[in-house]
């Protein structure tokens, strides 16, 4: 009886640990990327493979620690058409708040570049060419559909769940 016991509370415990993990959120954050290291950023290596021909490209960033936005700035996240080459993207959409600090991060850092990370992971990391004051960011790049698909459902698990 004592090991039926011990079984049963080892897998209730093991459901337990599956269950509370499988509902954690996403971690969504913007952050700069730095030319050169300082005491105020880490490290990431972000690897990319070829669709085409395979090759993996990896890049050091030097990432500044401070989060300037997050996913309490964001509404949505939907997987997108571009109408010039037809290649899948992300739109996210900001709230008020995100569309407003947005703009202030994008018009404040012209010529840097913005990492977007997910989970720890660094996504991608476009230089900012101007700033983008309508609410509405694109990330593009060279994903198959479902790293496409999977990418706009982390950015939407990580929005807080809002009762309307």
């Amino acid at each position: 009886m004592r090991k039926v016991l011990s079984a049963l509370t080892l897998c209730f415990v093991t459901f337990v640990v599956v269950a509370a993990d499988s509902t954690r959120s996403s971690v969504f954050q913007m952050r700069l990327v730095l030319d050169e290291p300082t005491a105020d950023s880490e490290q990431f290596i972000s690897q990319k493979t070829n669709r085409l021909n395979g090759n993996v490209y990896t890049e050091k960033l030097e990432v500044q620690k401070k989060v300037l936005m997050d996913q309490t700035s964001l509404k949505s996240a939907a997987v997108i058409t571009n109408k010039f080459d037809g290649s899948l993207q992300i739109e996210i959409k900001f709230t008020a708040r995100g569309q407003q600090g947005f703009a202030e991060v994008t018009g404040q850092n012209i010529g840097d570049r913005l990492a977007i990370i997910i989970d720890g992971q660094v996504i991608t990391a476009p230089r900012i060419n101007t700033e983008i004051s309508d609410g509405i960011a694109e990330i593009t790049g060279v994903f198959s559909k479902q790293e496409t698909i999977e990418l706009a459902n982390k950015i939407n698990e990580a929005i807080p769940k809002r009762i309307f």
